[in-house]
């Protein structure tokens, strides 16, 4: 259960899934930059036993310093592509699997999203989720998750044409609370 609930946290973040197979098994993609190696490696040392190789570090064109790994391709995986993806793209499919959703989404889960894609605001004791790929009507079925299931109100802010989830002070305490026993070390800094 606990892969299962970090799974949904790091594809409500920057993790993917990926198929050669016409949807029949998915591989698990998992990429940070170098200054986050330390969070990568352990993401690892969780899905070391679906793995065939180590991470892997890569310096992009454009000089972008990155760590990576894959899984090998299971079927396990399909559950999760069934809620994250429609089309080869990445959507969060609430309609049919809000259950699923609200299963395997704990505290943990959150924890691993903010590692992925969240962040403290540096102006006031309030918080931000980067939810940029994300539909207004996704973010409205995870501002209802984080309210229903924690007590966590949240509201949004405009980025472009995009939306980010916006937890404010009253709520960012709880948040904090809750999801700091599964922050590492190296991403302590966001809380």
């Amino acid at each position: 259960m606990i892969q299962k609930d970090i799974l949904l946290g790091t594809l409500l973040g920057d993790a993917s899934l990926q198929t050669y197979t016409k949807g029949k098994t998915y591989r698990l993609r998992f990429l940070q930059s170098d200054d986050h190696r330390e969070y990568l490696w352990h993401l690892y040392s969780i899905f070391k036993d679906y793995c065939g190789t180590e991470p892997k570090f890569q310096v992009t064109k454009q000089n972008y310093k990155r760590w990576y790994f894959n899984t090998k391709t299971y079927d396990c995986f399909l559950e999760f592509s069934n809620i994250f993806y429609y089309e080869n793209k990445k959507i969060l499919n609430y309609k049919e699997y809000d259950y699923k959703i609200y299963e395997y989404c704990s505290p943990r889960s959150l924890a691993y999203w903010y590692m992925d894609d969240g962040y403290k605001r540096k102006n006031s004791n309030s918080g931000l989720l980067c939810t940029d790929n994300f539909s207004y009507e996704e973010l409205e079925f995870l501002k209802e998750l984080l309210n229903n299931k924690f007590n966590i109100h949240v509201s949004f802010h405009k980025k472009g044409p995009n939306h980010r989830i916006y937890i404010p002070s009253k709520s960012f305490n709880n948040f904090r609370n809750l999801i700091k026993p599964y922050i590492i070390e190296s991403m302590k800094y966001k809380l």
